[in-house]
């Protein structure tokens, strides 16, 4: 009797822990990179282009965590991944706490870069290996949609704390509350780990399909950039949005997200994949570029429709992902599409934002959006080269 409570006591924490750890962890994290600008400027004194250069060497640091981070999931169980970026992170928080210095900060926030690499590519990892892959879609939505959730419920208190707290221990209170999901994560089940070869990776990688699909997501990420760099300055400049009404604005599209992807999920294996993924790339297209209108209740909506599309993708992703690479490897080979996923949004940042800073934030937003639907023949030839094995499961 004890042997069959431990069974379905594992399989409860299999299936829902990781989700609360996630969200746990999204609430903080949202609610602290939104103001770390604001903190930079407003209380340090940062420059512009010093906040430009600390943002840069994060994003350029975390491209480079990465591959580590994903191939360390292989070789050592991502329990204990996730613990190592975790207590990197409550380090940090706790030392921001304390430093003044351009270079200091700089230093920290590099680490922090790589830590929430770490944290992140290690849950993922989990939800691979910790389920087949007819529990997978509803897993990724059970997963990915809490965290959905917990960057609403953060991005809401950021807009609290813009406009009622004080920065003076925001960061210890950061270090403390990352504490929760750190004693979580304790909880958490091993899952198996492998002892691949370079070789193994590199034969897994370097299918036509693969590759095909590798550079959709590059492409298709590109949008990720203009975000970075031209969304929020939409706001502010076009539709003159105070920082705390930013913070809700771009929280909503978090909460249709984080509804769709569980509701998606659950019905991933009824739907015909061929027809929704470029239904969806659509859909992502189209509330990008029409979320460029000055009424903001319109911008709102085109941008929920993106959303709506972002989140169907979610699934979709994971799932070619899921199906089509061998769990013993699973970690560096998501890796490796996040590496291409991530490159694509640095790449991204650099051409819209050079659109941005010349023809405006969302002359660069459409142009952007526009590329997102020119995508989707991409997705078909990748249709077309794994047509056999793929609709074999999805239709």
């Amino acid at each position: 009797m004890n042997s069959e409570n431990n069974s379905l006591s594992n399989k409860i924490k299999t299936k829902h822990l990781h989700s609360i750890v996630a969200t746990v962890y999204s609430i903080i994290i949202a609610s602290t990179f939104f103001m770390m600008p604001i903190y930079f400027q407003s209380i340090l004194g940062f420059s512009t282009s010093e906040i430009g250069f600390i943002l840069a060497a994060m994003s350029i640091t975390a491209l480079l965590s990465i591959l580590p981070s994903g191939i360390s999931n292989d070789f050592i169980t991502s329990r204990r991944v996730a613990i190592i970026g975790l207590v990197i992170l409550i380090i940090a928080f706790v030392l921001l706490y304390f430093l003044r210095t351009f270079l200091s900060i700089l230093l920290v926030m590099v680490f922090i870069g790589s830590a929430r690499e770490l944290f992140r590519i290690s849950l993922e990892t989990f939800v691979f290996k910790a389920n087949d892959l007819n529990q997978m879609p509803e897993s990724l939505g059970n997963f990915h949609g809490p965290r959905m959730i917990g960057l609403f419920l953060g991005m809401i208190i950021a807009s609290f704390i813009l406009q009622n707290f004080n920065f003076n221990l925001l960061f210890l209170i950061i270090a403390v509350s990352l504490l929760l999901p750190l004693i979580l994560v304790f909880y958490l089940p091993d899952v198996p780990i492998s002892r691949s070869t370079p070789k193994e990776y590199k034969e897994e990688l370097i299918r036509p399909s693969i590759i095909v699909f590798m550079l959709f997501c590059f492409i298709f990420t590109s949008h990720w950039g203009a975000e970075y760099v031209n969304y929020g300055l939409f706001l502010k400049n076009e539709l003159l949005l105070s920082d705390s009404q930013s913070a809700i604005y771009i929280s909503v599209e978090f909460l249709i997200i984080g509804i769709i992807l569980p509701i998606f999920g659950k019905a991933y294996k009824k739907t015909r994949i061929e027809y929704s993924t470029p239904i969806a790339i659509i859909l992502s297209g189209i509330g990008h570029i029409f979320m460029v209108n000055n009424d903001v209740l319109i911008s709102l909506i085109f941008r929920g429709i993106h959303g709506i599309g972002d989140g169907l993708l979610v699934i979709i992703l994971y799932m070619i992902i899921a199906e089509n690479f061998s769990k013993e490897r699973i970690g560096g080979l998501n890796a490796v599409v996040n590496f291409v996923m991530m490159a694509g949004m640095l790449l991204g940042s650099i051409i819209f934002g050079y659109l941005g800073e010349n023809f405006g934030s969302g002359f660069s937003m459409v142009v952007s959006g526009i590329i997102t639907i020119f995508s989707t023949p991409i997705i078909y030839i990748w249709f077309g080269i794994n047509k056999k094995n793929y609709l074999k499961n999805n239709g």
